[in-house]
C-alpha cells in the first residue's frame, strides 16, 4: 500500500556464519505490469570462525579420508569459547557444511564441550575403520595436527609421553568419548558425557539411575491402581559427583528451574528423586546410589581385571561400564528407598520449597535421619 515508482526497501541477508549484510534497493514498475521489482546483489562474506571450521574439516578429511572410513567423529570445545573476541558458534556450521554429510547433528558424531570463553578453541576428529580408532588433533585454531595417531591402541606409555601433554586438560575427555563412540554408547548419552567433560563411572551411574527411575517409576503413572496423572520429577543431590551431569541433562532437571537442588547432608553418591503428582498434590520419594567400591569389584569378579591400573585399564572399565549400562544397569546402583505419600510439607523440607504460608523452608537435603524419622 502506498508504493510509487522508487520507493525504497531495506533488506536484510544472514546466514549461519556468515557476515549479515543489509542493502537499500528501489522497487519500480515495468510497462504494463501493475507489480513493482526491485534486484540486489549481495556478495555475503564468510566469518572468521566459519573458515576455520570448514578449512580445519578439510584439513581432517585430508588426512583422514573421510568417505572411506566406516564412520566419523568430532569432538570440539567450539561454540561456547570465544575466539578474538567473538563466538565461535560459527566453527560448527563450518565443521557441519565441510564435512559433506559425513558429520551431523543427527548422527550424534558432533561433540562439544562444555567450554568456558577462555579456552582454548580445539578440534579433534577420529575415524574408525574395524575396531582402529585414528584421531587428527588441531589445537587453538591451528590447521596443522598437534597429533595424528591411534585412539583405540592407547597404551601408557603413548599416555604419559604424548597424549596427556599434547591434549592438556581435556585428554581423557577427547579418549574416552571416542572409545564409547566405538563401543556403540548412545547418541545422547555421548552428547550428556561430552557436556560433562569425559566418561566415567559417574556418569554412566548416573545415566543408570535415570534408566532405573524411568523403568520403575514412570512419568505419567501414579497409585497402586496405575492412575494416570501429570507428574514430573525433582532430584535432590549432593552437589560435586560426576552423576549429577546425567539428572540435569537427560531428564531435563537443571538448577535454573530448580527440578535440581543439591545440599551436603549426604553422601555424594547418593540422590533422592522425587516423583510429584500436581493433581494428588502427594509424590514418591525414591532414593539411590552408586557403591563405586562394590562396582570395582564386581569389574574385578566378572573380568579379572582392576579398573585404575593405568589409561587401558580405565578405557576397558569404561567399555564393561557401557556394556552394563546397555544390558543390565541394575547391576550399577542400588535402589536404597522407596517412600510413598510424601506431602508438600515434607518436600518443602527437602528441597526448601515454600510452604502454605508462603514461608520458605529451610532446606534438609538428603537428611537421612529426618527421612528414616518420618516411618
Amino acid at each position: 500500500s502506498g508504493v510509487t515508482n522508487g520507493t525504497l526497501f531495506k533488506v536484510m541477508v544472514k546466514a549461519p556464519g556468515y557476515i549479515s549484510q543489509t542493502q537499500q534497493v528501489a522497487v519500480n514498475q515495468a510497462g504494463t505490469d501493475p507489480e513493482f521489482y526491485g534486484n540486489l546483489d549481495f556478495n555475503m562474506q564468510a566469518t572468521e570462525n566459519y573458515k576455520l571450521g570448514r578449512e580445519v574439516t578439510a584439513k581432517a578429511d585430508q588426512l583422514l579420508n573421510f568417505s572411506t572410513a566406516d564412520e566419523v567423529l568430532c569432538i570440539t570445545s567450539a561454540g561456547l569459547a570465544y575466539r578474538n573476541g567473538t563466538t565461535t558458534e560459527g566453527c560448527l556450521e563450518g565443521i557441519l557444511n565441510g564435512s559433506h554429510g559425513e558429520i551431523s547433528y543427527g548422527q550424534g558424531n558432533l561433540l562439544t564441550f562444555q567450554s568456558a570463553r577462555t579456552d582454548p578453541v580445539d578440534f579433534c576428529f577420529v575415524v574408525k575403520n574395524g575396531g582402529a580408532l585414528t584421531a587428527a588433533f588441531f589445537k587453538n585454531g591451528s590447521l596443522t595436527p598437534a597429533y595424528l595417531g591411534t585412539f583405540s591402541a592407547v597404551d601408557q606409555a603413548l599416555w604419559d609421553n604424548t597424549i596427556k601433554n599434547t591434549f592438556g586438560d581435556n585428554a581423557f575427555g577427547y579418549v574416552s568419548l571416542a572409545n564409547a563412540w566405538k563401543e556403540g554408547l548412545s547418541t545422547d548419552i555421548l552428547r550428556q558425557a561430552a557436556y560433562h567433560g569425559h566418561v566415567c563411572l559417574g556418569t554412566i551411574s548416573g545415566q543408570a539411575m535415570v534408566s532405573l527411575l524411568l523403568k520403575y517409576f514412570p512419568p505419567g503413572v501414579y497409585g497402586d491402581n496405575g492412575e494416570l496423572e501429570a507428574t514430573s520429577y525433582r532430584a535432590v543431590g549432593v552437589p560435586g559427583n560426576s552423576d549429577d551431569d546425567a539428572f540435569g541433562y537427560s531428564l531435563d532437571l537443571t538448577t535454573g528451574k530448580r527440578s535440581y537442588v543439591g545440599y551436603a547432608t549426604a553422601s555424594d553418591n547418593m540422590v533422592g528423586f522425587i516423583r510429584w503428582c500436581a493433581a494428588t498434590n502427594l509424590g514418591t520419594l525414591i532414593i539411590m546410589r552408586f557403591n563405586e567400591d562394590a562396582v570395582v569389584q564386581l569389574y574385578k569378579q566378572q573380568t579379572g581385571f582392576t579398573a585404575y591400573s593405568g589409561i587401558a585399564s580405565e578405557l576397558a572399565f569404561n567399555k564393561w561400564l557401557i556394556n552394563k549400562l546397555e544390558t543390565d544397569p541394575d547391576s550399577l546402583v542400588e535402589i536404597m528407598y522407596v517412600f510413598e505419600n510424601i506431602t508438600p510439607a515434607i518436600h518443602n523440607n527437602l528441597t526448601g520449597g515454600v510452604d502454605s504460608k508462603n514461608v520458605v523452608c529451610d532446606a534438609l537435603g538428603l537428611n537421612m535421619d529426618y527421612i528414616l524419622g518420618l516411618n
